[in-house]
């Protein structure tokens, strides 16, 4: 597949814009350019643009471990299939990942995919990317793989588009199925013994609450497994949404009730001294 930078900006461009996703960002986020250009009000060389002011660089193509020549067509990864849980490349990936990735801990936070990519570039991670630079913990994002944080500039982990509003009940329990495998193969080569799960705890929102109870029962008292969002800490994290209209439901890791379970659960003491202060927004 030949792409050139251009091609790159204008698909990631289009994706921060809301257009041509399935899966839309907070458009209450936007500032006034983004909301212009988001309603259909600008060309593709508008958009690329404003994705090469506003979006981190493409990676360039000597440093992608899987070349732009075999990249796949963006439609193979995109939509709500099985065909894409089972694309072969998901095995590339997790080699690269097993043969690169060299752990800091022996702690892991798993912590749930979101809209904006690269994930590094996501404030929903930035709490989580603290704990991890001050070596209190390792973090992954799942999503179609487990990636480390900092892997998630590579090829495919910008590319692929996936949104589990559109999954069918039998699709949700073949992903689950599948991401819990990952998750444990990932477990496994890496040596981990304590692992938080950091996924939505709202509402119905029961994915990956099955997924800490699946991993719970695979390693059953051998290593520690924790769901971090429990029914205590969503609770005191809609309490602390009050007044945001919702907003800060997106952003619930950087939430203080959840900052606080986190550091209870990996031990943290005094965890204000260790690690800077964080704003939401």
């Amino acid at each position: 597949m030949q792409i050139t930078d251009d091609d790159l900006y204008f698909y990631y461009g289009s994706k921060y814009l809301n257009l041509n996703s399935r899966y839309k960002q907070a458009p209450d986020l936007f500032n006034e350019e983004r909301k212009k250009l988001s309603k259909g009000g600008g060309s593709r060389e508008d958009i690329i643009a404003y994705a090469k002011k506003s979006l981190r660089a493409p990676l360039p193509n000597e440093q992608e471990y899987i070349k732009r020549e075999d990249w796949l067509p963006f439609e193979d990864l995109t939509g709500e299939r099985q065909e894409v849980l089972d694309n072969p490349i998901w095995n590339k990936t997790q080699k690269f990942i097993f043969e690169n990735f060299k752990p800091s801990s022996t702690s892991l936070i798993i912590q749930r995919c979101s809209s904006r990519k690269p994930y590094i570039d996501n404030g929903n991670y930035k709490y989580t990317k603290l704990l991890q630079e001050h070596k209190l913990c390792d973090l992954a994002v799942a999503s179609l793989e487990i990636i480390p944080i900092n892997f998630t500039i590579y090829y495919p982990f910008r590319q692929y588009d996936w949104n589990d509003k559109f999954e069918t009940p039998e699709l949700t329990e073949y992903a689950i199925n599948r991401k819990t495998n990952r998750i444990i193969q990932f477990i496994d080569h890496f040596g981990y013994q304590k692992i938080l799960i950091l996924g939505p705890g709202f509402e119905h929102d029961t994915y990956y609450k099955t997924i800490t109870d699946k991993l719970k029962e695979h390693y059953g008292t051998s290593k520690e497994i924790h769901f971090v969002m429990d029914e205590e800490t969503t609770n005191k994290c809609i309490e602390t949404m009050n007044g945001y209209k919702g907003l800060a439901k997106v952003r619930y890791p950087n939430l203080k009730p959840t900052q606080e379970r986190i550091c209870s659960l990996l031990g943290v003491e005094n965890p204000q001294k260790k690690i800077e202060k964080v704003k939401l927004w």
